[in-house]
């Protein structure tokens, strides 16, 4: 009986030990980057020199250097920025909501598992961040493709 509680409690801890699941950058890192960041950290507007609308220029940093520690969330200053606690004068977004535990763990998990970010978009998914739908809190396929385009 000792045995069998033995091996039942090693293997439940075994499942938690389990690494987390892939994240996708385009699914779930991009779409929260462009509803919370873009704004103030995008081609308009580059507030402390940082943009977040790009690899080159995410990975890049901004005034006050790197923003992500590839692979290491807890040494990264966009980590620490979006956890801090809400009326934290540094907090991220600093307007708005801040961003909800499941977002801020995607994030953590995006940037611990190497902050893989694909060099294209596909495009289906190109269309969540044109200029017509910026700010609208979209997390779908734009629907409201220019007809010039």
């Amino acid at each position: 009986m000792n045995r069998l509680i033995a091996i039942g409690a090693a293997l439940a801890c075994a499942g938690g030990l389990r690494a987390a699941d892939k994240v996708d950058f385009t699914k779930e890192i991009r779409p929260i980057f462009q509803q919370n960041c873009v704004k103030c950290h995008g081609p308009e507007k580059q507030k402390a020199k940082l943009r977040l609308d790009s690899k080159e220029a995410t990975m890049k940093g901004g005034k006050d250097g790197v923003v992500i520690e590839v692979g290491n969330a807890d040494k990264s200053e966009l980590y620490r920025r979006i956890t801090l606690p809400k009326g934290n004068d540094d907090i991220m977004p600093n307007e708005g909501d801040p961003l909800t535990k499941e977002q801020t763990d995607l994030v953590r998990d995006w940037i611990n598992q190497g902050a893989v970010w694909p060099e294209s978009i596909p495009p289906q998914l190109r269309w969540r961040s044109c200029w017509v739908c910026w700010g609208s809190r979209r997390s779908g396929v734009c629907d409201k493709r220019p007809s010039w385009l």
